[in-house]
């Protein structure tokens, strides 16, 4: 039985953004863990990323139910 690919973004800005919504609506991966310096992003309030691609609503705010949060990127890598 294959396992999904367990996902950790560092950094929700566009491109994380981006990465985040890729990893979670693959479904041979999953979204583990997210980590950034603003308390904002870590609460699923992205409504200040922009971009110049994709037509994601940002103002909606993002579902983070079981995803782990950090405030420190290394958090999320020291953690196993």
């Amino acid at each position: 039985m294959q396992s999904n690919v367990r996902v950790g973004v560092i950094g929700i800005g566009f491109m994380g953004s981006t990465h985040f919504r890729i990893y979670r609506d693959n479904p041979k991966s999953e979204v583990v863990a997210i980590a950034d310096v603003d308390p904002a992003k870590i609460k699923g309030d992205w409504s200040r990323i922009v971009g110049n691609i994709g037509s994601d609503d940002n103002t909606i705010p993002v579902n983070l139910e079981g995803v782990k949060t950090y405030s420190d990127g290394m958090d999320l890598i020291n953690d196993p």
